[in-house]
């Protein structure tokens, strides 16, 4: 398995992660989960497969992260 920035492409696997879990984890609009995508906010393990096993969501502001 790898991690690596994930693109554009794994975003219908990333928001059905997402779904997946939203019992315990929460969840993002499609829109915004597409903001962080198109910022380079999301991260992720791919399998050798090549399937989003996990992934990481992360936004850089002016004073935090």
């Amino acid at each position: 398995m790898t991690i690596e920035n994930l693109g554009l492409q794994h975003i219908e696997a990333v928001d059905a992660l997402m779904k997946h879990n939203s019992k315990t984890l929460g969840f993002l609009p499609k829109e915004a989960l597409r903001y962080h995508f198109e910022k380079g906010g999301v991260i992720g393990k791919i399998s050798d497969d090549g399937k989003v096993a996990g992934y990481l969501l992360h936004a850089e502001y002016e004073n935090r992260f």
